[in-house]
């Protein structure tokens, strides 16, 4: 075997198939630029926030620290690489639809893959900081009364 696994004689792709394809082409799509702009908002909000809490003349408790802002930035990392999944799933769906060339479907399988790929890992990082954030709220305050 050549790494390849037949699952019928030969799989067909009927019209509907082709038309739920591309009605899913035009979300991820969509769903992928939304996800740039709102990275771009991150960005910008997070210079922002790092200007304002080094221009703005405020008092020493209320001011802003500068790492907030670069923080916003590093999570703009959070929207832009899944963003950059579905466009490239998105972009290799629509060349197999128009033409019919199964590397494409297999580029956009990979890149699908990739997409949720990440989110999984970054839901679980992201249950296990809020474990780790739980427990440290109730053993910090308890740590402070002694």
């Amino acid at each position: 075997m050549d790494g390849q696994q037949e699952v019928s004689p030969a799989v067909k792709v009927t019209d509907q198939m082709m038309d739920h394809l591309r009605s899913t082409k035009m979300w991820t799509k969509f769903l992928s630029i939304m996800g740039f702009i709102g990275a771009g908002f991150i960005v910008l909000m997070g210079i922002l926030i790092t200007l304002a809490g080094n221009l703005f003349p405020q008092s020493q408790n209320a001011k802003i620290p500068a790492f907030v802002g670069i923080i916003y930035i590093l999570f703009s990392i959070f929207y832009i690489i899944p963003s950059i999944y579905l466009f490239k799933y998105s972009s290799a769906l629509n060349r197999f639809v128009n033409n019919k060339i199964d590397s494409e479907m297999e580029s956009a399988f990979s890149y699908q893959k990739s997409f949720w790929k990440f989110l999984g890992i970054v839901c679980v990082a992201g249950i296990i900081l809020s474990m780790v954030g739980i427990i440290a709220a109730i053993v910090i305050p308890l740590m402070l009364r002694h």
